[in-house]
């Protein structure tokens, strides 16, 4: 069984008042500013984001975001079990992960919206690290998966106005994603 991760630093522009997100729908992680001043970008901080466009395929389907979670910098992972955990979308010891506002268990650390500001959203500004995960899926020698991702910035009037961007930036890669030619090479 095979899980496809990316761990991505969190951190935009002056790390300690970093927040990070995610959207289930979009297969989307990003961080975001706490505030609308960052000691890097001033008054206008972007929002940064991984977006999963392809993920790999189990049986007809293509699995997208499954999992994330995050993490303060230096408290990382410190075993394998301990990263498998996190990539499962479990914390670190194997348990379960609930959201607070509703008390059910789910695999994504503040899939809330902080456009609206509701669902769970991360709370406190910090150096934060984020792991996306898509699977598991099982791969016999020799098979093969695509699997195809993006790195995604958008800069709006303020913090909000930067996620709205990112999500509908996210929305148009996706787009040409779906419909590129797979026999040309990208522009």
């Amino acid at each position: 069984n095979w899980d496809y991760t990316k761990e991505m630093p969190g951190y935009l522009g002056g790390f300690t008042d970093d927040l990070v997100g995610c959207d289930t729908k979009l297969s989307l992680g990003y961080v975001y500013n706490a505030t609308n001043n960052d000691q890097l970008y001033g008054i206008t901080p972007p929002a940064l984001g991984y977006d999963f466009f392809q993920g790999p395929q189990v049986g007809a389907t293509k699995l997208g975001l499954t999992s994330f979670n995050k993490y303060i910098n230096g408290t990382d992972p410190a075993s394998r079990n301990q990263t498998y955990n996190y990539m499962k979308g479990l914390k670190p010891d194997g348990s379960a992960l609930v959201d607070p506002t509703t008390g059910l268990p789910t695999t994504f650390y503040h899939p809330g919206d902080p456009v609206t500001r509701t669902g769970w959203l991360d709370g406190s500004g910090a150096d934060k690290r984020f792991m996306l995960s898509s699977g598991p899926f099982t791969m016999a020698p020799g098979d093969t998966q695509e699997v195809a991702f993006g790195y995604i910035a958008a800069q709006g009037g303020s913090v909000r106005e930067g996620i709205k961007l990112l999500r509908a930036q996210s929305d148009l890669v996706q787009l040409f994603y779906d419909n590129l030619d797979r026999g040309d090479a990208m522009p």
